[in-house]
């Protein structure tokens, strides 16, 4: 944990409300963008921020000296995301416009480039959002993490509270599923061009 961290967390125990607050204006960004990516609704994304922070604020006295305050709260707002998911039961898309470094995930479409394949990327990337959509909430949430949050293996391990074995296995089958969901929608949807399965 950063020294800004470790000194707001201390000043928050000790009964500075307004050293909280600091923090979240320092991580709401990146717990917003989590739940978004993890939700695909910006008002169940709002919603599932506010209450990692309630939550995080209500467990502070629990929280280790020594660790990673950022991590911590992504592991409050993967879990209440999946939570949420698994209660609603509905159909979501993935907002991937944004992707880590401005590269897309291996797994994604190449950008065309050829300006008259704009159309056609549009669709393939609309058809990888719904696959990503389709996932158990496990494997969706650790390849956000992994991909979209540019976190390591061993920090998806700590969010999710699994083992790095666990996590490199719930990528793979995430990954393997995205493939296959991908394959089929273009099976549905393609006429004599290279799959996108193959391009990847």
């Amino acid at each position: 944990m950063g020294d800004s961290d470790a000194a707001l967390v201390a000043r928050t125990r000790a009964g500075d409300r307004a050293a909280f607050d600091q923090l979240v204006r320092l991580h709401q960004r990146t717990v917003y963008r989590l739940a978004y990516r993890l939700l695909g609704d910006p008002d169940d994304a709002g919603d599932a921020t506010q209450e990692t922070f309630l939550r995080a604020y209500e467990k502070l006295p629990r929280f280790r000296a020594d660790g990673n305050f950022r991590n911590w709260l992504l592991t409050i707002a993967t879990n209440h995301c999946m939570s949420f998911r698994r209660y609603r039961r509905r159909r979501i898309v993935e907002p991937l416009d944004e992707t880590v470094k401005g590269e897309p995930p291996d797994w994604a479409p190449q950008a065309p480039a050829n300006p008259a394949r704009s159309v056609e990327s549009r669709d393939e990337l609309e058809r990888l959002r719904r696959a990503i959509a389709e996932l158990p909430p496990r494997q969706r949430a650790a390849i956000t993490l992994f991909t979209l949050q540019d976190q390591s293996i061993a920090g998806v391990a700590e969010i999710m509270r699994c083992s790095q074995g666990t996590v490199k296995a719930t990528i793979h089958r995430a990954r393997e599923n995205l493939r296959r969901a991908l394959e089929t929608a273009e099976g549905q949807a393609l006429s004599g061009r290279p799959s996108l399965s193959e391009r990847m």
